[in-house]
């Protein structure tokens, strides 16, 4: 083609997509051939670099084809297959140079000629390797800064961010060289002032392109962990916070508080994010004196740079030493003395700030007055109510044993819950920190605390003629505060609950919702995080309570049996219950597995196999439980298999797969014997098998971690008393289908699974070695038989290869031995 100048265009296209398709993962060529071509092209290397320096001599002046040129170029430059030092003498590195110094040059070949730069820059995995072409590119680059201003001034914004683009992975190609040795040879420090220019000019999409590089530069740091470095990048960590506190701000007239569903409230997010990754670097007392400074030197600041100020300045908030008593004092103070005038975004960011620093509130409880108070207020507003909520929650999770004080506050505001116009997060984040407030509070004071509140407030839930009222016991009067989380639950035998009789209506009167899943919530927060310390002996609180809501939990079920939506959050609810009350619950144990049977027998969702599998970790052991747990197994696998058994029907229901192997898994760790010994096991073997080429991550997971507890059951000596009688049938149900398991695992993991799915096999592959080497090495190699040779580069591994990783596995002494190998063999398979 060469030959022929009308044929150029083609050719060069052609030795673009070439080196673009090694790596590719449509195409399945295996690792052998895809080294194989690799080889191939870099001894091509020479020969490409003189035809691209022909074409450009010949044909310099066509910008469409030295485009063209600088796109093949770059190819060849992804795949680091160049040779460094004729590429660096060549005229092609001062030709790109060229095209860049030109603020004026053409875009199309402007960004040609950056992703050139960039797939050289990003192909040099280590400089020092690369070292001729690396001090090449980067006496090249520092002379770009000058064309980078000129492109801001003429407000190119595609220029800009090329020039960003190429600082950027140059700082990161010569990152450990900064770090090593700051500010000689390629850990010139100019590198960041380049970078820090880009964040600090008008273009907020900039300062994104630069965010991995800071979070590289960060972890690098934090690894070294030498003050010295510290310092040498502190004065650039600094200029970034200044710089991303200026592109926070939002416009002069923006009315409302900040969306942070938008692509602005997405870049303030990555923004709070980056910070507390670097902010260490800097210290983040010194960065929070530092941005309040913004808000100080000024007389009268516009509302916006208060309030993108206060936005990084909450960044920071919990990284504050909680003992820093000069500057977070006068914020604090500030924020408390915020006039009710200010822009409603500064309130709103300046709430927020108040629950970050719940931690330094915990040392300084004389704020937490004031704070609540302020909080409290807040509530009212229909902008500011659950930005409060939360730092109300934030304080009461780190403040809770200094919050005794207001208790009757916080039973106050959880009543009215429903009179704010809060998000359903926010209102159940209220509940959740007044319980855990409750767990803290002195025994004999709680019951005359809540005193008041056994009764429900007259604007709650009704039946029709009457306020529902709640005859509760003693132990019942520590949760009774709660009355907004479950007043729609705790009725009568005799009284029907109000949102049985509703269908998803909202009675704006009372302003409650009849979506059963905000109650639901709000008592599942109760369940998780009322920790009381229960004597041996003694029922859990709770457990009456459970036992006094069960029948309208009962019913709600039966009602809304269909709807996925409020049953996943019913055994959310159930799962939190059972898990703190535990064995307190044993009454319900019958109704609750009979329910949960009869109604997954018609709906078959798969939540009830997630709750199944809470109820045998929490009673799997007892004895006078394991019967009833294998028939509520019974009883769920039929329909199981049903679902499973449709055409696609494993990778089809991914969640039923996960779930139904997880209760398996708990069956294996909490009465392994008499499941081992059931007769259903060797048909859940049989689907585990068939489930070992799922691709979804949680279901393979599970599947896979089912065969890790199986052979571990033969394994390990836990239970001493039946070690014997466990290991005996392991060993006869792999006697069955051990080979079929070994062949289904190296399939899965060769032609159907993606790398990041191998750990898991892996470490099924290593149980096995353990329990019987002689069998696993066996059924390994007739399944390494069954799988394609390579012969001249196709598609497979070479018998060569083959031995070397049955030896690999043989020799393993950890599960990450046998995973490693896995992985790199089912490399010459893709």
């Amino acid at each position: 083609f060469s030959n022929n100048a009308a044929s150029i265009p083609a050719l060069l296209e052609i030795l673009t997509v070439l080196p673009e398709e090694v790596h590719s993962k449509h195409l399945r060529l295996g690792m052998n051939r895809r080294e194989e071509f690799t080889q191939e092209l870099r001894t091509a290397g020479s020969t490409i670099i003189a035809l691209l320096t022909a074409c450009t001599d010949n044909y310099g002046n066509d910008e469409r084809l030295v485009g063209k040129v600088f796109k093949c170029l770059g190819s060849w430059f992804s795949l680091g297959i160049m040779p460094s030092e004729p590429i660096a003498q060549s005229k092609l590195i001062p030709l790109l140079f060229q095209c860049l110094s030109k603020h004026d040059a053409p875009s199309m070949l402007h960004e040609a000629a950056s992703d050139c730069l960039c797939a050289a820059l990003y192909g040099m995995e280590d400089v020092e390797d690369h070292m001729s072409l690396a001090t090449s590119l980067f006496h090249g680059i520092m002379e770009l800064p000058q064309a980078y201003h000129m492109t801001v001034a003429e407000d190119d914004v595609d220029k800009c961010v090329n020039y960003c683009r190429i600082f950027t992975e140059l700082a990161e190609a010569c990152l450990e060289a900064m770090v090593s040795t700051p500010g000689e040879n390629l850990g010139d420090l100019r590198i960041l002032d380049a970078l820090v220019a880009c964040i600090s000019g008008p273009y907020r999409e900039l300062a994104d392109i630069t965010f991995n590089f800071w979070y590289r530069l960060s972890e690098v740091i934090y690894k070294k962990d030498v003050r010295i470095i510290n310092e040498h990048f502190r004065p650039y960590v600094q200029r970034l916070v200044q710089a991303l506190c200026v592109h926070c701000q939002m416009e002069s007239d923006h009315e409302g508080i900040p969306d942070a569903s938008d692509d602005f409230g997405d870049f303030r997010a990555r923004v709070t994010e980056l910070i507390k990754d670097v902010v260490f670097i800097v210290g983040s007392t010194s960065s929070f004196s530092q941005i309040f400074q913004n808000i100080t030197n000024q007389q009268t600041p516009a509302w916006e740079v208060t309030e993108a100020s206060l936005f990084i300045m909450a960044a920071v908030s919990r990284n504050v030493l909680p003992d820093e008593n000069i500057v977070v004092p006068m914020v604090m103070q500030a924020i408390i003395n915020t006039p009710e005038t200010s822009h409603v975004a500064v309130r709103y960011t300046s709430l927020r700030m108040v629950g970050e620093l719940s931690e330094w509130l915990h040392k300084h409880p004389d704020y937490i007055d004031p704070a609540l108070n302020l909080l409290t207020a807040g509530l009212k507003h229909q902008d500011l109510a659950s930005v409060s909520a939360t730092s109300i929650q934030k304080i009461c999770e780190e403040c809770r044993d200094l919050m005794h004080n207001h208790f009757e506050g916080l039973m106050n505001i959880t009543r009215a819950v429903d009179g704010f116009k809060l998000s359903s997060e926010a209102a159940v984040g209220l509940v959740q920190g007044a319980a855990l407030v409750l767990s803290r509070l002195p025994a004999e004071k709680i019951p005359e605390g809540l005193k008041e509140t056994v009764s429900l407030p007259n604007n709650s839930f009704v039946t029709g003629e009457k306020p529902i009222t709640m005859e509760v016991c003693s132990t019942l009067t520590v949760f009774s505060f709660f009355s907004t989380a479950f007043c729609c639950m705790c009725v009568c035998k005799q009284q029907s609950v109000w949102i049985l009789k509703q269908d998803g209506i909202e009675d704006k009167e009372n302003k409650k919702t009849s979506d059963p899943t905000v109650w639901l919530d709000r008592l599942a927060a109760i369940f998780r995080y009322t920790t009381l310390s229960v004597s041996n002996g003694q029922p859990h609180p709770c457990a009456a309570l459970l036992q006094s809501i069960w029948p309208v939990l009962s019913d709600i079920l039966t009602k809304y049996q269909t709807d996925i939506r409020i049953v996943e959050r019913w055994c959310r609810c159930l799962r939190f219950a059972i898990r703190t009350i535990s064995k307190s619950s044993n009454s319900l144990l019958s109704p609750l597995v009979l329910q949960m049977v009869n109604i997954y027998e018609n709906q078959k969702h798969s939540c009830f196999l997630y709750l199944g599998s809470i109820l045998v970790d929490e009673y799997g052991k007892d004895p006078t439980c394991k019967t009833g747990s294998l028939e509520m197994l019974k009883a769920f696998i039929t329909p199981t298999y049903k679902v499973l058994e449709e055409d696609n029907g494993l990778r089809n229901h991914p969640d039923t797969v996960d779930d139904f192997f997880r209760l398996c898994i708990r069956f294996l760790q909490r009465c392994p014997l008499e499941f081992l010994q059931c007769d259903i096991f060797p048909s859940i073997v049989q689907c585990g098998m068939a489930g070992l080429k799922v691709d979804h991550r949680d279901a393979n997971g599970s599947v896979a971690k089912f065969f890790i507890e199986f052979v571990k059951c033969g394994n390990e000596n836990w239970e001493s008393s039946e070690f014997d009688s466990r290991k005996a049938c392991v060993q006869r149900i792999l006697e069955g289908n051990g080979e079929k398991m070994v062949k289904g695992i190296l399939d899965a993991c060769v032609f159907h699974l993606p790398t990041y799915m191998v750990p898991d096999h892996g470490e099924v592959l290593f149980e096995l070695l353990k329990f019987s080497r002689e069998s696993l090495l066996a059924w390994l190699e007739t399944a390494l038989r069954e799988l394609p040779v390579s012969t001249g580069g196709t598609l497979g591994a070479t018998v060569e290869q083959m031995a070397a990783f049955h030896s690999s596995v043989s020799t393993a002494q950890q599960d990450i031995n046998v995973t490693y190998a896995l992985r790199d063999f089912t490399r010459l398979f893709r």
